[in-house]
Order: C-alpha cells, then structure tokens, then sequence
C-alpha cells in the first residue's frame, strides 16, 4: 500500500463499476564502515522478534544483527552496517522517511534484483549500499556512510501526498473532517516543510482509502458482511439485490430495533431519503420512529441507487414484513412528498394513514404565494386541532388571497391538517423532524464507501441504544423528561381558566365564551382535541384536574411512560466482527 504516487493513482484513483545470490560486483561507493569492522551495539533490546540463538561473540558463532521492525523503527528510521529489512520495499520505504524527517533528499539510486544503493543530492557524502542475503528474501546493509555535507531545505521531493498520507493517517483517522489548511500548518510545524493544499487533499483521500479500502473493495465485501449481521443479530433484516454484475440495493432492518420499536413506540413512521456523498453516491432511504421520550429511534434503512416509485415501494414493503400489517398495528406514516413515494404509499399500504411535513407544503406554496401573512395563516391552519378552528383559519386565508385558499383547500386536510390526524398515534406533530434529525445524525457517515457507512451507522445505533437504556435508570417521576417539560408548561397555562363540574366527569372550562372548552376526565378527551391527540393533558384539562385535588401525571398516555421507553431500549445490538 506504500508504492510511488502514480502507481498509487493507477491501482487506486480510477473509477470502476459498482460492484545473495550471482557474482559478486566491486563497487565504487565510498564507504567507512565495513559489516567485518563494525562492532556489536552493546545496548540491549526489548523485543519478542525472533532473533539468532546465539549471542556469542566466540569464534564459530553466527554474529547477530539489529533486525529493521517495521512497527517500531519506521516512524524514524535509523541504519547501521549488518541491519537486516524484511525486503526491498521496506528498506526503501525506511529511506524515503529517514530523509524526510531530517530535511535530506535521500534516494535509491540503483535498484536491481540483488543489490540496492542509495545517496544524497549531488556532492553530498551520505550513502547506503545492501544486498540479497543468499538464500532469503532478506536485504542487508553492507556499507554505510552516515554523515551529509549538504545542507537541509525548505523543500524535498520525499515529501509526497503518499509519505504524508501515511505519516499522518492517524490524525486523519482521528478527525476525518480535518480541513486540508490544517494539515498544511501541521505539516510544517512539525516537519519544516512547505506543501501544497493540493498535496495535502491528495494526501487526506489516500490514508482514508488506506484506512477503509476502496470503494470497489467493500462493495464486494457486501454478501460477506451481510451474513455478518445475521449470524450475529439473529432476526436482523439485511437483504440485498443486484443486477449481475451491478450492485443495485441494500436493506438493513436490525432484530434489535425492530423489536424495540413495536415494543416501545407509538406507531408513527418517518421516511425519508438523503444523498449519498462518495464515489458511487446513490440514496439513503430511512424509517425513523419516535420514543417515549420524543426522541428519535431509527427503525430501518437502505442504500437505492436512486429514489423512485420503485425503490420506494420495495423498502415500504420490507419495512411492512418486517414491522406488521397496518390492519395490526394502525401506522401512520409521515413524509416530505419525496419522488414516487406518494404512488408506493397508495400500492404498499394504501389502508396507512399518510401526513405530509407541513414544511414541504409550505415550500410548494410559496413559489406562488410569498409573504409572512400568508405563511403565518398556512401555520395557523394546519396547527388547529379541532374543526371549527381550522374552518376559522381558512376563511381568515380566504380574506387575505383568495387564489391561495383555494391552492390550500384543494389538498386533501387528512395530509396536513392536525384536527383530520388520528388519536391512535398520539402524536400530533407536523413536521418530518425525525428523519431530518436521524439524516444529520449520520452526516459524517454518508460520504464513507459502503460498508464504513453501513457500519458507522449500526454502531451509532448499537450506542444510542445502550446510552438510552443507562438515561432511564436516572428517570424520576412517572412520566419521561421532555413530556413532564411539556406538561409543566399546560400547567403554568391552565391557572387562567375556571373550571365548572357538570357531572359525570364533565367540566366545562374556559376564561371567556370566545374560548370555553368541554372537558370530560372519565374518557380523557377535550373539545380543543389536544388531548386527545396527543395522550398528554391540555391547559384545559390540567385546569379541572386541578379543581380535582388530582396529580396530572396520572392522566398522561402511558406510551410516554418510563416503562415504555425502557421497552424500546431494552433489546440489545450485537458487536460483530470486522470485515478483512
């Protein structure tokens, strides 16, 4: 992986598709130290190389020589007459990085099948001769002239995107985002030495092609992986198709959160697709759910090489098989009017309740109607959770264009407008924040070659789960957090209303006729519809709650409850191992 930067760009740059011995020769080198002259290094080495058995130095033993460790000795390499190197390659390699760091042009000058020898720039004293030991692979410095008589520089032609690709892979591997300006400054900080952007740009691609292979490479570890997971994560979805010899798609659905999400979400389903930012690019379609807590919980996801109806309806359908039918468990979908996934709702689930991100609408009306009052009245209209305010929205809309209620009224309400949403999901929200938050979440992944993605991916996943499931152990109170913050909020609301007992656990609330509200605390219902639609109490109800002497912890939704939370988080992501 250490070769020159053109054979570099020829084996690894170009795009594909998807998936001693002989006479002895009388040199004219100079030399100072011979291997018969140099005495032993008295120093003694920590090592669990295996060295000569004997350490004598009597007549009639083997004399022992310092052996080149490539793990230890490359960082900065040091020669002496009689060290041995594994082979050619990591003896010129030791050559390039020694000269690197010390600000000499050091080069192989001859390099024949026997025998290399390397110098300095012109006029310069420094030189290196080795050779084949006979009968190994191994090569041996034979003579070696250490000291320069030239003078360093600013500049060396040591100094390529390869040598710094691998001199600095661990910081590269450490913060992949690191800005090209930055690695410059380092580069000569530590080295002395003034390099181009372009060098290290070059130089930031090739570690992390070193570091994650290729994109090709992994695309053909893709069926390996995939048994992986299911030999690991027993129930796990990973499912792939192809067009031979083309990879096409890949579904993953981890047993984990599957589990979970039945377990313990409500049943509503964000899908969404984001752009895949590697060689091969593609989509990175996505079905996030929401937890106990409001959070985010990713439920599935595929790589399609792009997104249509038909990538579309083939993940909505795996995602059915492996969740449930909607007659069972009553999905509800959400999305953002994405390419072809309105005609793969109506073919895959066409019984699904399906919410349009009120965001997107939004985007489609404004190319034709622009302004705040128009946008705020939009606003209004979706956020009325009940009939007869949405109706007053509409028509205060109607006031302000006419052209634009009619744009607004001919879209379907059940799509967008929260009072036509169903209590069954109890959750009332508006906008596809799930998949927007789960797309940013993976962003660092979503440039990576496949299987880095795929497994960047699982892993944050693996962690988020078992993070979560440490949370809930501090969780006081018998709802979660960001739900009690939401309640405290009706609290503080509701002491501006008076509530009546009617009977029958019927109240009627309100400060004035323009707002008065019926609430009924024996079905957990208000006339405002909050309540009802989200499972969490309104003003309203707090308000007769508290003329109740009661605690209006114990009329939230037991979907937001501790319990339910550990349910989703309880099931566990399996390491496995990794792909060479």
């Amino acid at each position: 992986m250490l070769d020159d930067d053109n054979f570099y760009d020829d084996a690894v740059d170009t795009l594909e598709t998807f998936i001693g011995c002989g006479k002895k020769q009388k040199n004219n080198w100079e030399t100072n130290i011979q291997v018969e002259d140099m005495n032993m290094d008295e120093k003694q080495y920590n090592s669990d190389e295996l060295h000569s058995a004997s350490n004598s130095y009597e007549e009639g033993t083997t004399r022992k020589y310092k052996e080149f460790n490539i793990d230890t000795d490359m960082d900065n390499p040091q020669f002496d007459v009689g060290m041995k190197f594994p082979s050619k390659k990591v003896l010129k390699q030791a050559i390039q990085i020694y000269g690197a760091l010390r600000s000499y042009e050091c080069k192989v000058v001859k390099n024949d099948k026997f025998r290399l020898s390397a110098k300095c720039k012109e006029g310069c004293k420094w030189r290196l001769y080795a050779s084949l030991m006979q009968g190994e692979n191994t090569y041996q410095i034979k003579s070696y002239t250490p000291k320069h008589s030239c003078s360093k520089g600013f500049h060396n032609k040591n100094i390529t995107s390869t040598f710094l690709s691998q001199r600095y892979m661990s910081r590269i591997k450490d913060d992949p985002k690191i800005k090209k300006t930055t690695l410059q400054s380092e580069v000569h900080r530590e080295l002395g030495y003034e390099v181009s952007t372009d060098q290290c740009y070059k130089a930031k691609r090739k570690a992390q092609t070193l570091i994650e292979g290729t994109y090709a490479q992994q695309y053909e570890k893709l069926w390996e992986y995939c048994e992986e997971i299911r030999q690991t994560n027993n129930g796990s979805s990973m499912l792939m198709k192809v067009d031979p010899p083309h990879f096409q798609r890949l579904y993953v659905c981890l047993d984990a959160c599957k589990k979970g999400f039945i377990a313990g979400c409500r049943p509503l389903i964000g899908v969404d697709a984001c752009h895949l930012k590697g060689t091969f690019q593609g989509q990175l379609l996505v079905a996030v759910g929401i937890d106990a807590n409001d959070n985010i919980y990713p439920i599935a996801y595929a790589v399609a090489e792009l997104e249509s109806k038909d990538s579309w309806c083939w993940f909505l359908q795996l995602l059915i098989e492996d969740l449930g039918q909607v007659s069972e468990y009553g999905w509800t979908f959400i999305s953002d009017q994405q390419k072809g996934l309105d005609k793969a709702f109506e073919l895959v689930v066409p019984k699904a309740s399906h919410r349009w991100c009120v965001r997107h609408l939004y985007g489609n009306f404004k190319e034709k109607f622009k302004g705040q009052a128009l946008k705020d009245q939009l606003w209004s209209a979706a956020m009325s959770s009940n009939e007869v305010d949405f109706n007053c929205e509409m028509e205060k809309l109607r006031g302000l264009d006419e052209e634009a209620y009619g744009w607004l009224k001919n879209r379907d309400p059940n799509m967008w407008a929260r009072h036509r949403f169903s209590p069954r999901t109890k959750c009332d929200m508006l906008l596809n924040n799930l998949c927007e938050c789960f797309n940013s979440w993976i962003l660092a992944a979503r440039d990576k070659p496949i299987l880095t993605m795929l497994e960047m991916i699982r892993c944050k996943i693996m962690r988020r789960l078992q993070v979560k499931r440490d949370l809930i152990s501090k969780c006081e109170g018998p709802i979660c957090p960001k739900i009690q913050g939401k309640l405290e909020k009706n609290k503080t609301l509701s002491h501006r209303f008076r509530p009546m007992y009617c009977g029958n656990g019927l109240f009627q609330v309100g400060d004035t006729l323009v707002d008065q509200h019926s609430v009924n605390l024996w079905t957990r219902t208000c006339s405002c519809r909050r309540w009802e639609l989200n499972g969490i109490p309104c003003m309203h109800a707090v308000s007769t709650i508290f003329h109740n002497r009661q605690e209006a912890e114990q009329f939230v939704d037991k979907c937001y409850t501790p319990e339910a939370y550990l349910r989703a988080y309880s099931p566990v992501i399996q390491p496995v191992k990794s792909m060479k």
